[in-house]
């Protein structure tokens, strides 16, 4: 039996009310050689009972259920499962346009020494509030393209290479609870140093839908900050401490952009406990801002921060391009 070009990925926890949204933008796309791995994640609505529907009446889609274990695992699950020469990811709750695949491939046989990214928008309720505009970036600097805003860390959009991700055994680290995407691609990008990422599209033909039910929006400040220190930890690791001083930048940006809704002291104690944890003195920070109620400075910061990173994404992609 012929093996498709393409698996797309999807783990699943929980999303019953977008399910339809999703499979439905994978099993009408205009490329047809393509497996659809869904990877149930213990969810405890009707998610996999609709997972099974679809694959009744479509012999490409693959349905494992496993006991609740994360994101990160459920990926590992579907690669694992994956028979395909390319492998792409889609989260449960986001879709893809009709030709989102077809241009992938497309653009992967034209040039095939280049990592392809789709573009991409983000979406909260109807409303679009970014779209991603084409860019190509040298893979040594994705970790500062991050950092700038210039693009995301997310996983999804890429046409991965199915035989370097299991030589080179790579895998989503289940032991982070935020920036695992992030980090996956950064380990991925450091087996093609030197190769370009080239981010396609205009049209944003990967759709992130922000929703107010996400894990981000459940958890309280500290164990966040806590999370995304421990992810850029680890980011600053795996990459020998190459991009120390743009991790560091991050580090201060997440820092930042969580403890600005911090208002009760109880929760100034954790956070100190948290930066205390991971070697970082609050003198240095804006907690001590935060605690002495100078929230004007501080969102002052914020606000200067945020119109860097937007001026970034109005300059030109042209001019943005690392390569041409």
């Amino acid at each position: 039996m012929k093996k498709p070009l393409v698996s797309v990925i999807v783990p699943i926890y929980n999303c019953e009310k977008y399910i339809d949204r999703c499979l439905e933008s994978i099993v009408s796309q205009s490329f047809g050689d393509i497996e659809i791995v869904l990877i149930d994640d213990g969810s405890t609505d009707g998610s996999l009972a609709r997972c099974k529907d679809y694959a009744e009446k479509d012999d490409r889609i693959i349905v494992y259920h496993q006991k609740n274990q994360g994101v990160s695992r459920a990926r590992n699950k579907g690669m694992a499962l994956a028979s395909s020469r390319y492998i792409t990811f889609v989260d449960g709750d986001d879709s893809i346009s009709r030709e989102y695949i077809e241009e992938l491939v497309f653009r992967q046989r034209k040039y095939p020494n280049r990592i392809i990214r789709q573009g991409y928008r983000e979406v909260a309720g109807s409303k679009t509030f970014y779209k991603s505009e084409p860019l190509r970036i040298r893979t040594d600097d994705f970790v500062r393209a991050v950092a700038d805003g210039v693009i995301n860390g997310s996983a999804c959009g890429y046409l991965f290479d199915a035989e370097l991700i299991k030589k080179n055994g790579i895998q989503f680290n289940a032991s982070l609870e935020f920036l695992e995407d992030e980090a996956f691609a950064v380990e991925y990008l450091l087996k093609k140093a030197h190769e370009v990422i080239d981010l396609i599209g205009r049209d944003g033909a990967y759709v992130y839908y922000k929703n107010s039910d996400s894990k981000t929006n459940s958890l309280d400040y500290a164990r966040r900050i806590d999370g995304y220190l421990t992810s850029l930890e680890y980011i600053d690791t795996i990459t020998n401490y190459k991009y120390a001083g743009v991790v560091e930048g991050q580090k201060e940006k997440l820092i930042l952009e969580n403890i600005i809704g911090v208002k009760k002291t109880a929760q100034l104690k954790k956070i100190k406990k948290v930066l205390k944890n991971h070697n970082i003195s609050s003198k240095n920070t804006v907690l001590r801002d935060i605690c002495e109620k100078k929230y004007r400075k501080v969102l002052f910061i914020m606000f200067g921060n945020r119109m860097k990173i937007r001026v970034k994404k109005l300059i030109p992609a042209k001019k943005r391009a690392i390569v041409s």
